[in-house]
């Protein structure tokens, strides 16, 4: 993720950033050749080596695609979830949830959980919903 600003607008709006790049597949790795499929780049420079294996470098003209998502404007709050966390294991118990979970959860107010519910009910991201 990259926090920034958007050029045009406030300077004091933060922006989060997240690009991605797109899974490859087969048609823009692979073309028709003589003898069935083969890797479909221009140029190839080898880097290295070591009996059977080899690596190389090169550019395959139809993978410049990429995702991208902005977060815009980014309150403090999210600025802070896409920062770099240490990471902890916790297994939460079911009075753990009942005293500890369950009371946060019922003092956020619904606006900032609305996303939760949005998609507990299926009225967002409804083709990645498996409950």
């Amino acid at each position: 993720y990259i926090l920034g600003t958007i050029t045009g607008e406030s300077p004091d709006d933060k922006a989060i950033l997240k690009i991605e790049k797109k899974e490859f597949s087969e048609n823009e790795i692979l073309k028709d050749g003589d003898n069935g499929k083969v890797l479909n780049f221009e140029s190839a420079e080898q880097f290295f080596n070591n009996d059977v294996y080899f690596k190389f470098k090169t550019m395959f003209p139809e993978c410049n695609t990429v995702h991208i998502e902005v977060i815009y404007p980014a309150e403090d709050k999210l600025i802070a979830k896409y920062s770099a966390q240490k990471v902890h294991y916790i297994e939460e118990t079911q009075e753990m949830y009942e005293t500890v979970t369950k009371p946060y959860i019922d003092s956020l107010p619904i606006s900032s959980i609305q996303w939760l519910y949005n998609i507990l009910d299926g009225t967002a991201e409804p083709e990645t919903n498996m409950l």
